[in-house]
């Protein structure tokens, strides 16, 4: 398929998911008034459209950074040097956390439930652990390009 036609077929597409979620966000504001459960209803259809145009993008960033990565040659090793970084990243952010359960507001609620596990609180310690390592190293990089265009003048 040539680039054009691709592009022209994306572009149609994309026009018609967006007319589905205006249609969609039409119906709720229209039906407003109605019962709690109708609008319950429209809400949860509204809820999976953006679920779906969330996976719908997830799957079109990942496809074209793959697609990327085969046909330019030099941005391969490059990728693959990325890729690993994030993974010693989220590595190191795993073994700092813990699985120990914080105590908050609520929080036996959700012990008692079950949507609190220590699994869970570990996953979230390393999520935050990877946000925290992720973040120094961009204020670093920051001030290390700052730092370097005062030196090289």
């Amino acid at each position: 398929m040539s680039g054009n036609k691709f592009i022209k077929y994306l572009n149609i597409s994309l026009w018609v998911m967006f007319a589905i979620s205006v249609i969609l966000i039409f119906f709720v504001v229209k039906n407003s008034d109605d019962t709690a459960m109708q609008i319950d209803g429209l809400l949860d259809t509204n809820f999976y459209w953006a679920y779906f145009l969330f996976f719908v993008a997830l799957a079109g960033i990942v496809l074209f950074s793959v697609y990327q990565m085969v046909t330019v040659k030099g941005d391969r090793k490059k990728t693959m040097i990325a890729l690993a970084g994030f993974v010693v990243i989220f590595i190191i952010a795993y073994l700092m956390s813990s699985t120990e359960i914080p105590q908050f507001y609520g929080a036996k609620a959700m012990i008692a439930e079950g949507s609190l596990t220590q699994k869970t609180a570990q996953m979230v310690d390393t999520g935050l652990y990877a946000s925290y390592i992720l973040a120094f190293i961009s204020v670093a990089a920051l001030i290390y390009a700052s730092v370097s265009k005062l030196w090289s003048k």
